[in-house]
This record gives C-alpha cells, sequence and structure tokens, in this order.
C-alpha cells in the first residue's frame, strides 16, 4: 500500500489538510466581501471606498455614471447583484447601480473619523494597531501565543482603516518589567538637567505610542546645546519607536508639507532641529506650533478646500517630540501643551561613563529587540493606561492642578509607569505625581478660556508684519508717542490710549464692525464666537466707551485692556 509523502522542505508548495481547508475558507471570505464600502453623503458628495484600488471616492449625482461605477465593481457584480434573472441590459443595469449607490449612501452622513490610516486607534475600547498594509486587534483567548492577529482593515460596522507606509509588526513576545527598567535606564543615560527629565521624557515617548487612542496628548520640547547629545537622544527614541514614528527636520519643513505628510496617521512625529536664524523659518514654526495645538486635545480634524471644490480633512491627533538648541516656545497657548526639556553640556570625565553606560544598553536593546517589545507592551497595556490617566488626572485636580496641567502631568506618568510596572497606580505613585507637578516650573498653564483668548489675539501675526505679533505692536506703540505701529493696530480695531489718570492702555473694538476679528481668530477655538464675552472673563478686563479718533468728538464701545497684562 503507497503512503503519500509527508511535506519536507524539499516539497515546499505541499500544505496540510488543514491550511488548505483554512486558505479556501479565506478564500471563500475573500469573495463575499462587497467590492465596495459606501460610507455616507458629506454635503453634496457621495464617499465611497474600493477595496481593489484601496481608494476613496467623493463623488456628486452627476459623477454617478457608468464607467466611474465600474472603479467601485466590475460589471459581472453589478449584474449579478441587480439583475439575477439577466433580463436587464448592460446600460440598465448601470442605469440601477446610480439608484443602488445613492440609497445605501445617501441615508447616512460621513464621518471622516471613520477613516484612519497609520497607528494605534479606538475601537469599541480595544486599542487597534494599524500597521499601513495590516491590522492587529488583540486576542484575549491566543494571548499566550500571538496577542495581536491580523483583521480585515475594511469591516462592516467599524472604522475603515486606509493602507499607508508600513510599519513593524507587532513582536509575539511582550516587554517583561525586567526589560522595561532597561528601557527607562537607556532613556535616563542622557546628561538630563533635572532628575525629573528622564522620567518625563519616558512618559512622553510612551505615550505617544497610543496618540490615536489617548483623548489628550502632551508633547515634549527638547533643549540641548551643542554637545549635550542632543543627537544622541533622538537615536535612541528613534531605536525603541523605529519606523512608528514619522521623522522630519529642520523649519524649511512647512505646515502644509508635514500636515500631507501625515496623511491623519496617528503616529509618534519627531521633529529635529527646530530652531530658527531668519523670520520664515520663524513663520513656519508658529504655524507647525498650531498643528501641535489642534493635535493635542482635538478630535476634529482639519479641513482644507481644494481647487477643484472638495474638501480633504486630516485629523491631527499626534504627540509631538521637538529638538532643538533653543525653545521657540513663547505663547502661553503652547507653554500649557509642551514640556520643556533640558540636557546640559558636562564635563568629559562626567560624560564619558555615561555614554558608555548609555552604548551598554543600546547593545541590550537591539540584541533583544526590544523595541518592537516595548511598543508592542504599550499597546497592549492601552486600557489600562487610559484608565490610570483619568484616575490620576482626577486625583491631581482634587489636589489643585487644575485643567490641562493636571491631563499633562497625569498622561506623562501613568504612560512612564506601565513601562517598567504592569500594576495600576498606587496612593504613594500618585501622590510622587502630585509632588513632582508642585514642585517644578513644568508646563506652565493658562486653564481660563478667556486668558487663553487674550494671548491668541496678542499672539497673532498681520500677514503685512512677517513674524511681529500685536503684542510687540503694543509695547512699541506704548512706548512712544508717536507710533508708526499705530497704524497696523487700529487696521486691525486696537487703540493705544491715555486713561483719565494719565497712565496708557489698551482698547479693543470687539464688535461686529470690526470685520478683522475673524481673520484674527480663523483656525482657532474662538472662530465665529463672540468674543467680547470670552475676554470680559479676564480679571482687569472692562467694557468701556472710547474715542477710536482722537481727532474727531466720536466714541465706539470697546474692552479696556490694562498694560500690565500685554507686556507681562
Amino acid at each position: 500500500m503507497n503512503t503519500p509523502l509527508a511535506p519536507t522542505p524539499l516539497t515546499p508548495g505541499a500544505r496540510s489538510m488543514d491550511e488548505e481547508a483554512a486558505a479556501l475558507q479565506k478564500e471563500r471570505e475573500e469573495a463575499e466581501k462587497p467590492p465596495f464600502l459606501s460610507l455616507g453623503t458629506q454635503g453634496a458628495q457621495f464617499v465611497y471606498y474600493a477595496r481593489r484600488t484601496e481608494q476613496l471616492f467623493h463623488w456628486n449625482p452627476r459623477e454617478h455614471t457608468p464607467v466611474n461605477l465600474r472603479f467601485l465593481a466590475p460589471v459581472e457584480w453589478w449584474q449579478k447583484t441587480l439583475d439575477p434573472d439577466g433580463q436587464l441590459t448592460p446600460r440598465q443595469v448601470m442605469d440601477r447601480a446610480l439608484d443602488y449607490c445613492i440609497a445605501t449612501t445617501g441615508n447616512r452622513k460621513f464621518n471622516p473619523d471613520a477613516i484612519r490610516k497609520c497607528g494605534v486607534w479606538d475601537e469599541d475600547g480595544n486599542a487597534v494597531y494599524h500597521a499601513g498594509n495590516a491590522v492587529y486587534l488583540f486576542c484575549p483567548e491566543n494571548e499566550q501565543e500571538r496577542p495581536f492577529l491580523p483583521v480585515d482593515h475594511a469591516r462592516t460596522g467599524k472604522p475603515l482603516y486606509l493602507p499607508g507606509k508600513p510599519l513593524p509588526a507587532p513582536s509575539d513576545d511582550m516587554l517583561t518589567d525586567e526589560e522595561g527598567n532597561t528601557v527607562a535606564a537607556f532613556i535616563g543615560a542622557h546628561s538630563w538637567k533635572r532628575g525629573e527629565d528622564a522620567f518625563l521624557c519616558l512618559g512622553l515617548v510612551t505615550q505617544s505610542i497610543l496618540s490615536g487612542y489617548l483623548r489628550f496628548r502632551a508633547h515634549g520640547w527638547i533643549n540641548a546645546p551643542s554637545g549635550s547629545g542632543k543627537t544622541t537622544l533622538r537615536e535612541s527614541v528613534q531605536l525603541l519607536l523605529g519606523d512608528m514614528a514619522r521623522y522630519f527636520k529642520g523649519l524649511e519643513t512647512t505646515d502644509a508639507g508635514l500636515r500631507q505628510k501625515l496623511e491623519s496617521d496617528s503616529c509618534p512625529v519627531i521633529f529635529d532641529e527646530a530652531d530658527s536664524d531668519n523670520a520664515a523659518k520663524t513663520a513656519n514654526m508658529g504655524r507647525i506650533l498650531a498643528l501641535l495645538r489642534t493635535a493635542t486635545d482635538g478630535d476634529v480634524g482639519i479641513t482644507k478646500g481644494g481647487a477643484d471644490g472638495k474638501s480633504v480633512t486630516y485629523l491631527m491627533r499626534n504627540a509631538f517630540l521637538l529638538f532643538s538648541v533653543r525653545s521657540m516656545i513663547e505663547k502661553s497657548s503652547e507653554q500649557s501643551r509642551i514640556f520643556e526639556l533640558e540636557l546640559e553640556k558636562k564635563e568629559p570625565s562626567e560624560i564619558a561613563p555615561l555614554f558608555q553606560r548609555h552604548n551598554e544598553l543600546a547593545a541590550v536593546i537591539r540584541s533583544g529587540d526590544l523595541g518592537r517589545k516595548y511598543v508592542t507592551r504599550i499597546i497592549y497595556r492601552a486600557p489600562d493606561i487610559r484608565r490610570n490617566i483619568e484616575a490620576l488626572r482626577q486625583y491631581l485636580s482634587e489636589q489643585g492642578e487644575e485643567g490641562r496641567r493636571a491631563e499633562m502631568f497625569a498622561t506623562v506618568y501613568a504612560s512612564a509607569h506601565f513601562v517598567t510596572s504592569g500594576r495600576d497606580l498606587t496612593p504613594q505613585d500618585m501622590q510622587e505625581c502630585a509632588d513632582m507637578a508642585a514642585g517644578s516650573d513644568y508646563a506652565r498653564v493658562l486653564d481660563d478660556d478667556g486668558e487663553r483668548c487674550l494671548e491668541w489675539l496678542l499672539g497673532y501675526s498681520p500677514p503685512i508684519a512677517g513674524s511681529r505679533t500685536l503684542r510687540e505692536f503694543i509695547k512699541e506703540a506704548a512706548s512712544a508717542e508717536v507710533s508708526e505701529e499705530s497704524a497696523v493696530l487700529e487696521r486691525y480695531g486696537l487703540y493705544v490710549r491715555k486713561t483719565a489718570d494719565g497712565d496708557k492702555c489698551v482698547y479693543f473694538a470687539a464688535t461686529r464692525k470690526n470685520r478683522k476679528i475673524s481673520e484674527i481668530f480663523k483656525g482657532s477655538e474662538w472662530e465665529g464666537v463672540n468674543v467680547k464675552k470670552v475676554l470680559l472673563n479676564v480679571k482687569g478686563l472692562d467694557e468701556q466707551i472710547f474715542r477710536p479718533n482722537t481727532r474727531v468728538n466720536s466714541t465706539s464701545r470697546g474692552i479696556k485692556i490694562p498694560l500690565h497684562l500685554i507686556t507681562h
């Protein structure tokens, strides 16, 4: 009796019966999937996703032509679906296809948040890792062997994960607590100026992995003078995050280029050489920081119009880590989102053993593939991290750390904690975080809505003024009896005037007649809002009548802003 040959390395095409059955089952499942998804309407446009080409289509009703509909599905599929009895001509089938598309798409609104690119995202409380060419979901029943298994990127009733630049696949092995201590020591083996900086940097890098999963994202700015190890630290972060992060360098990078490069990824952003040596670069940095502000806690994307009349929405849910010789943070709205960490230049005798320790740890991380295991552990622990962030945020709020400052410290501290420990934060841990926040000058915060609105106004740079802000114009106008800066200020409804006691103040014409208000607050959280009501919440600001023109005896109603609130 002849027995069949068992599969061997010499018969590479041979597969077991179980493998054959699994392959056939997969082929059947692929064949049963609809060739396209109807995602809903966006204004007058109908939005579709075609599986064959992995493309999104935004069509108005007239663009539903027989030719275009073939990009969604082949004629054979339309015939099988809409004319199973074969009674219609191909033209009649395609006419029915138009009605079919409008009927299936027009009954719901398109949600841009349902379209996701690479990174870690929240799906029903679980952390989903979109690695560009595959989507991984935590599988509890398979946790011991492979905790994350690939799933279809276009599942019915779930967000659509568009293909992107491939990222590393999750590791089958999880980072242990001992290996987590190695990662923490690796970040600590740099010339940090303050003891807490290493811990906060570890937390910033860790929470950046979960950018799309967390509700709030903190950012970090590493200030490092020449020779202090800035490049070494950046390379250390790259070693841990690998290709999961998006890397940018130099302020020749524009905000539009950065936004288009990210393509709604929720990956960490590493930005090196964020220094300015001219006005153009300073302006670029200002616009990039505006993106950073949007990314902090924004759940609504940035929508841009195109020349073809169709809009494009970019989700900004990225945690930024910026490296430079000196910080360019000036606005309070940025200080309330960014931890400023510092490296310092040390004597060769002091720095040599530190870098030797760093190189030893780097070799351990490379040989053990600890970077990929570290990322996998953080994705696995994502629900625990988010739950502990919220508990710590509430604790810090009770201790007097209000608003965004509590969010920042809670997010970074809890994230760093889970690198080396799998247990929840203890009361001792929470108190340690509260002490760290209370005893530091990190993350100076402006929580009050009115104060943030005032800072946005004073930090606005008129297009005709290069990178100079309205605050700078006010300072210069207030220091002289006659100033050319006054003409620029009055264009925006700001008037430097003397009060009855002889001191100078600023009046802001926050009325409908001041059409420049919409220009100043465009893109901010106060766009389209009655900013007068918001500003009057600031202590020291009052509504008063003033004279816009000192030569004409006419008055207007505006907001009086004391100079000390501007020149601080």
